[in-house]
């Protein structure tokens, strides 16, 4: 009798634990700055041409993206959204170079790397390029 009490009282324990656990694990409703959503927008975009293979064969929709990202990173000189801009700018025009094999297309991907890391030294991304 005495081990059924307590494992009623563990099992008891445990739910209630559990139940605490998902309430702080629930995801929090934050806003979103209107440039952090332009940003997802814009990468959202990307990844959609990403998926579009008529589209990815062609330059202008590359150069589109690059632009806006730059945009983007123009916005915000110091901040997060300004360092995954240029990062997502460079990212744009290396896919781009790896269609075109311009080589003046991967050293405009170079450079958005470099400005990256001059630009935002401590950011995360600024070693990723």
């Amino acid at each position: 009798m005495r081990q059924l009490s307590i494992l009623l009282a563990v099992l008891v324990l445990a739910g209630t634990a559990l139940c605490a656990g998902n309430a702080s694990a629930a995801p929090a409703t934050r806003q979103v700055s209107p440039l952090e959503a332009e940003y997802r927008k814009t990468a959202d975009d990307w990844r959609e041409l990403l998926r579009t293979d008529k589209k990815t064969a062609l330059r202008d929709p590359w150069l589109a993206i690059e632009k806006r990202f730059l945009a983007v990173s123009a916005k915000d000189p110091k901040g997060d959204v300004g360092a995954k801009g240029l990062y997502q700018a460079g990212r744009s025009r290396e896919e781009l170079a790896a269609r075109s094999f311009l080589d003046s297309d991967w050293q405009r991907a170079i450079a958005h790397y470099q400005t990256l890391g001059k630009q935002y030294p401590k950011h995360s991304l600024a070693d990723d390029g």
